[in-house]
């Protein structure tokens, strides 16, 4: 049984990996890469929602149109993995959401008030930043915001009696059913939504951070390099060394490994040997920025990437290098 837990771990999570990881250009900058991942899980999970809704009314009520255009929906989801240099230009979004409304709109009337079939509206509201920004998409965001708000309201004024209601669910009096799979589906949808949204929120926070605080990090410089002749005398590094190795890490630069190895040439075979894995060249470079004695926020400055993103690479150095939980990661590093 054990074995059979741990088989069906490990396949949940290399799909889940596959699916979180999928066309994610390798020169784009971590940022880019966080915001890829984000909407490869939403878009998988949306696909799974969809595709459960219209198997969920081909259950309890048969082989309606309903379920049909769900499980359509669904398959545009998926299929939006294969065109997927095209999920963040700004006029298929914005097709995308006014599609989505009218359907919605739509369904709201054929199918009657009673199968709170509007209720999808707030869910399509709240995706809007998520895959929009406010500070580059301010005219399509309002754009859709207003279409969408209308077509609430004028359905609203016309009771959601646009077009005749559907005869099958009068009939059969399937709005009992429709109205709790459609409370069910939308506040699913809604609370993934949420998630999503909030979590581009703090990564659009995060970047904020790091502009606010780059002239600041490089004003300080001429700090870390007096602070860098006391700590390493002992190297014999000259002022002109402390100021190249920084400056080769703020930039980034390709040759930063290189010429650290060559002023500290013990550093990196002595992290090596207490290793129990093999070093990448990116656990390499972490090290040697710790080393430096750069923060979080730092090195995901220079490195172009996220405070997150750094924090999970340390936590990943750390188990392999097998560092003690009552020792200080960075103090260790430094003492090296």
């Amino acid at each position: 049984m054990k074995i059979s837990k741990s088989y069906f771990s490990s396949i949940i999570q290399d799909v889940y990996e596959k699916i979180s990881f999928w066309g994610i250009d390798q020169n784009s900058s971590e940022i880019e890469k966080d915001f890829t991942i984000l909407i490869n899980q939403y878009v998988a999970l949306l696909t799974l929602i969809f595709f459960s809704h219209g198997v969920a009314i081909y259950s309890f009520i048969g082989l309606t149109v309903d379920s049909l255009f769900l499980l359509l929906i669904s398959l545009l989801f998926a299929l939006s993995y294969i065109i997927k240099e095209y999920r963040k230009n700004k006029y298929v979004i914005g097709g995308t959401f006014i599609a989505l409304n009218f359907i919605i709109t739509y369904y709201s009337s054929f199918c009657g008030v009673e199968s709170c079939v509007f209720l999808f509206y707030f869910p399509l509201l709240l995706a809007i930043p998520f895959f929009l920004s406010f500070s580059k998409n301010k005219i399509e965001i309002f754009t859709i915001s207003v279409i969408v708000l209308s077509s609430l309201y004028i359905s609203a004024i016309y009771n959601f009696n646009l077009i005749p209601k559907s005869q099958l669910v009068i009939m059969y009096h399937y709005q009992n059913k429709l109205l709790i799979m459609n409370i069910t589906f939308s506040l699913l949808i809604f609370r993934v939504t949420y998630y999503f949204v909030a979590e581009k929120k703090r990564e659009d926070y995060m970047l904020a951070d790091f502009n606010m605080t780059k002239d600041q990090y490089i004003r300080d410089l001429l700090v870390k390099i007096e602070d860098l002749e006391g700590q390493y005398k002992k190297e014999k590094l000259s002022e002109a060394d402390i100021s190249e190795v920084i400056r080769l890490a703020q930039t980034n630069d390709a040759i930063f490994i290189e010429r650290f190895d060559l002023y500290f040439p013990n550093f990196f075979d002595t992290i090596k040997s207490v290793s129990n894995v093999p070093l990448t060249l990116s656990d390499l470079y972490l090290c040697a920025m710790l080393k430096l004695n750069f923060n979080n926020k730092q090195i995901a400055l220079y490195s172009n990437s996220t405070v997150k993103s750094v924090e999970s690479k340390k936590y990943r150095l750390r188990k392999k290098i097998k560092i003690p939980a009552d020792q200080d990661f960075t103090l260790w590093i430094t003492s090296v």
